[in-house]
């Protein structure tokens, strides 16, 4: 079996191999909070979503080594259902799920990123998530809407509340429509109302289609945010190169690069969506260029030439082979990603 080279790396991190200090400080957001959501695997003839579990593993990666995210604060959902979707964030009578119950009111940041389906309701014309037991044919009845994930966060009392959708909201995917045997015809959802407070950040607007990136196995818009993220951003053509990022230079980067992705890869229209204050700090402090690397592409390690059972217990048999394995970490740094 493979794993990607992040959970290597969090795990040589973890016991020593190699220190935090040669990542440069971490600042550790300690009443933070998370939710990955990655669905890959639909039913009901519903196409699947390729990467979303790769996206879902960089996203986790960049929430510990650059925001700071405690491990054991991340709630990390992987195919979701209806049901698990709604005992986290709560549903129209309630907003008390279990976000709700890890949450320190007025001192807990939260973050939220979603790759999966989307999918507009027929009637009401609102978006909506898609869960991987739901019918997009009665998306308004098994869906999860937009606008009450932003009622729901609102209610949290969070210091700060960060929502990231690598999903679009048409009826179609890169995979194929949602609805078997539906006209390829793609429908604009209406805008959802978003809480003052709340910063979103989505792949696509209106009736576009969220692409792939296939070369680096993640969803289009997860690959460039990320690159925004680690520092790209902040560059002189989109930021000021304080060594932070924030929500207008995460959008100028989205707007150029991205963009530009899907019209020349794919003959395609693709522009993020962002709401909330231009201002707001994303990344307070940009990591070492080495760090920024991490998420960019998927690497796998061979297991077979790693000890059997969990890497913690390998702790004698890299200590043997730190030459090696610096070696490789090298040259893995010195990729061109």
């Amino acid at each position: 079996m493979r794993k990607y080279f992040s959970g290597f790396f969090a795990g040589l991190l973890s016991i020593g191999v190699i220190t935090q200090g040669a990542l440069g400080a971490k600042l550790e957001n300690r009443d933070a909070i998370a939710v990955i959501i990655a669905n890959s695997e639909y039913r009901n003839e519903i196409p699947p979503v390729d990467y979303a579990g790769n996206d879902g593993d960089a996203m986790r990666s960049f929430l510990i080594y650059v925001l700071g995210y405690r491990d054991g604060n991340i709630i990390d959902l992987r195919n979701a259902g209806q049901a698990e979707i709604l005992a986290v964030f709560g549903n129209e009578r309630s907003h008390e799920g279990k976000l709700w119950s890890w949450v320190r009111p007025g001192r807990s940041d939260v973050f939220v990123y979603y790759s999966g389906h989307g999918a507009p309701g027929a009637r009401d014309k609102r978006g909506y998530l898609l869960p991987v037991d739901s019918d997009p044919a009665t998306v308004e009845i098994n869906g999860y809407p937009l606008d009450l994930l932003y009622r729901n966060l609102a209610k949290l009392r969070a210091r700060s509340v960060t929502v990231m959708l690598d999903a679009c909201f048409s009826g179609a995917s890169e995979g194929g429509m949602l609805i078997k045997a539906a006209s390829p015809v793609f429908v604009k959802t209406v805008a959802s109302e978003v809480a003052k407070g709340i910063t979103v950040l989505s792949a696509a607007r209106g009736d576009q289609l969220a692409s792939w990136d296939r070369e680096a196995k993640l969803g289009l818009f997860t690959s460039f945010a990320l690159k925004g993220l680690y520092g790209e951003a902040d560059k002189d053509r989109w930021g000021n190169g304080d060594g932070k990022v924030t929500l207008a230079e995460v959008r100028a980067y989205l707007d150029d690069e991205m963009s530009y992705a899907a019209r020349r890869r794919f003959k395609r229209v693709q522009h993020a969506s962002a709401v909330g204050d231009p201002k707001t700090v994303m990344v307070a402090e940009i990591p070492p260029e080495t760090v920024a690397s991490l998420p960019a592409k998927p690497i796998s390690v061979d297991e077979s030439k790693l000890p059997r059972g969990d890497l913690l217990r390998g702790k004698n048999y890299l200590n043997g082979n730190r030459a090696n394995i610096g070696q490789e970490i090298r040259k893995f740094y010195n990729k061109d990603l």
